[in-house]
């Protein structure tokens, strides 16, 4: 990992933001990251809220709850203290912004994928190039204020994909994850999991509050955001996930996204921000 190394930015690695953020007296610290062999985070917890967006790449955060796919136009927000693990395949750039606990009254309380705002994202590239100590009633903090009012605001997209406790569909989604386009029934997955179809289609509404295939659909969604970043075609990605035509993986991604694949490339293939120069 490389951290912009700036005259006005303290050169600090990201595992160290959280407690250099309790130890002072601000409330809130950004922070810029470079990761050109990806990143792979290991479940961890800290006392600050974290909010990060990744300008190159996409993120997977993994929480006791379940497992998100946070892509180029949307963000993550991390409550105090929730155990998370976060990893990407490939080159990331990330922005981080850590916030003391009660910096703001109406933070979301739940990890969740959030929309990114325009104003939010600039804001949020423009505040990781500032000093870990900045000055009380400076440009800086006025900017740092705009961002907490709008971390008030987010919005939530439903990019979860839940856990389930039960053991014998942790053997199914386990599988699936590991391969989204396997195209086993449930029936044929009641076999190697020890439980009857019906069983399975049951607990799979109680655990995740989705079918067996609303899940592994998801997962596939979340797959083929990852596939589409990395640069693999729209015909791969439909065969390896599964699906028996191209068209049938559009219109399945269309559904759910609101724009075709290639649409969702277009978007988001030169949305890589550099920093915006400092004011003199």
């Amino acid at each position: 990992m490389t951290t912009k190394n700036i005259d006005f930015q303290t050169d600090v690695y990201g595992a160290d933001f959280p407690d250099i953020l309790m130890r002072s007296s601000r409330q809130v610290m950004s922070m810029y990251a470079d990761y050109p062999d990806g990143l792979y985070y290991s479940m961890h917890h800290h006392l600050p809220c974290q909010f990060f967006y990744a300008s190159r790449g996409v993120l997977t955060v993994k929480t006791e709850k379940g497992t998100w796919i946070v892509p180029q136009s949307h963000a993550v927000w991390i409550p105090s203290n929730t155990s998370h693990q976060v990893l990407s395949p490939h080159h990331l750039t990330l922005r981080n912004i850590y916030i003391r606990p009660g910096a703001a009254p109406n933070l979301l309380n739940e990890c969740a994928v959030v929309t990114m705002p325009p104003l939010l994202r600039e804001l949020t590239v423009y505040a990781a190039d500032f000093a870990t100590e900045y000055s009380t009633d400076s440009h800086e903090e006025r900017v740092i204020g705009i961002i907490l009012d709008l971390l008030q605001q987010l919005e939530t997209v439903p990019f979860l994909l839940p856990s389930p406790r039960d053991r014998r569909l942790q053997v199914i989604t386990s599988a699936l994850l590991d391969n989204p386009g396997d195209t086993r029934t449930l029936e044929e997955w009641g076999q190697k999991a020890g439980a009857t179809s019906r069983t399975l289609s049951r607990l799979f509404r109680q655990e995740t509050g989705m079918s067996f295939k609303q899940w592994r659909q998801q997962a596939r969604l979340m797959e083929a955001i990852v596939r589409l970043t990395s640069g693999e075609s729209v015909n791969l990605i439909a065969l390896n996930l599964g699906y028996n035509s191209v068209s049938a993986f559009v219109a399945m991604f269309r559904k759910h996204m609101g724009i075709t694949p290639g649409k969702y490339i277009d978007r988001n293939e030169f949305t890589h921000l550099e920093k915006t120069p400092r004011p003199e």
